[in-house]
């Protein structure tokens, strides 16, 4: 008996002292539709990874990227914390506030940026791609038939 088992919900990390934090442990953050599993908003995240096996490539800076993507979409700061790769404090816009670069070490203290409405994918997920596909299919019909209502005349 006991051990480990996979958990049913995604769950905050609720604190008094620094609110509700949505945890992100490394390549987490490159999964947008993984923000989505969580029922209630975050005021802030945090993404805590090793970056170390990406070496000195392009690596560390797409993982930042993504974490900027992840503020966008979701209207929150990202605090994220790198022991080999870049550590950065991004705001709800994606810009990075605060920065410790690659291969060196350090600590950043800023005040934490305030949050931002969702964006359009938090609010909807990927039900916005089925909509637009599904426009964009009406539309195809609806040229195919306005050229060839053109042409019959």
């Amino acid at each position: 008996k006991g051990g480990f088992a996979a958990g049913t919900q995604y769950k905050l990390l609720v604190n008094d002292a620094v609110g509700k934090v949505l945890p992100l442990i490394c390549y987490e953050v490159a999964f947008s539709s993984q923000l989505l599993s969580y029922t209630e908003r975050a005021d802030w995240i945090i993404n805590v990874t090793n970056d170390a096996w990406f070496g000195d490539s392009l690596g560390p800076r797409q993982h930042l990227a993504i974490a900027q993507m992840r503020a966008i979409e979701t209207g929150l700061p990202v605090v994220r914390v790198a022991n080999t790769g870049i550590s950065a404090l991004i705001d709800s816009s994606g810009r990075v506030v605060a920065r410790q670069d690659l291969g060196t070490s350090g600590l950043i203290q800023h005040k934490l940026p305030s949050e931002m409405p969702p964006g359009i994918y938090a609010k909807f997920g990927s039900q916005i791609f089925v909509i637009l596909w599904i426009l964009s299919l009406f539309w195809a019909w609806w040229m195919h038939r306005k050229i060839h209502l053109y042409h019959a005349v």
